[in-house]
């Protein structure tokens, strides 16, 4: 039989200067920043931030390695 190939995961800490954002992971929410130690699994992804009240969006693509911790400040708008 086939092993079943298990990933590992990161965990990301993202917080927003000037404006708070709602966070969206590859489609998921996961919540509004600032978020921490949030368990995110390895590879590839998109990171949408969304302040729809003030009229502000942002896209940025995420890599994640297992054990790696990422901590991002993004100025947003």
């Amino acid at each position: 039989p086939k092993e079943a190939v298990t990933l590992g995961s990161g965990h990301l800490y993202l917080r927003t200067t000037e404006a708070w954002a709602r966070v969206v992971l590859n489609g998921k929410e996961l919540g509004v920043t600032p978020l921490a130690n949030v368990q995110v699994p390895e590879g590839r992804h998109e990171l949408l931030l969304i302040n729809a009240e003030a009229g502000y969006q942002r896209r940025l693509e995420l890599v994640v390695k297992n054990g790696e911790v990422i901590k991002k400040t993004i100025r947003f708008p």
